[in-house]
């Protein structure tokens, strides 16, 4: 990770804990719970798609596999919202 502090850049390779008392805005929880579900929901489906080409399921279920990705994929466009919350603009770490 490449960090930019006061004019200077920093290469960073662990993991860098939020400073104590940071904010996070709505924006910021949503784009993280969404990262989290979207690919979970994405996996477990696409697990069971991949049963699903050796079982007979009926084609109202596959309509319906089908909207559950259109959600997942819908679900990763939302983490976005990251891009206009504190986090991204107005950080101070």
């Amino acid at each position: 990770a490449q960090m930019e502090r006061k004019g200077e850049v920093q290469y960073v390779e662990t993991c860098i804990f939020y400073p104590s008392g940071t904010f996070f805005d709505p924006k910021w929880k949503a784009a993280k719970s969404f990262s989290i579900l979207a690919p979970v929901l994405g996996g477990v489906f696409w697990v069971w798609i991949c049963f699903g080409l050796c079982l007979e399921m009926s084609a109202r279920l596959w309509r319906i596999i089908g909207m559950i990705f259109f959600l997942t994929c819908l679900l990763q466009g939302l983490t976005l919202l990251y891009l206009p919350s504190d986090g991204c603009v107005n950080n101070e770490f």
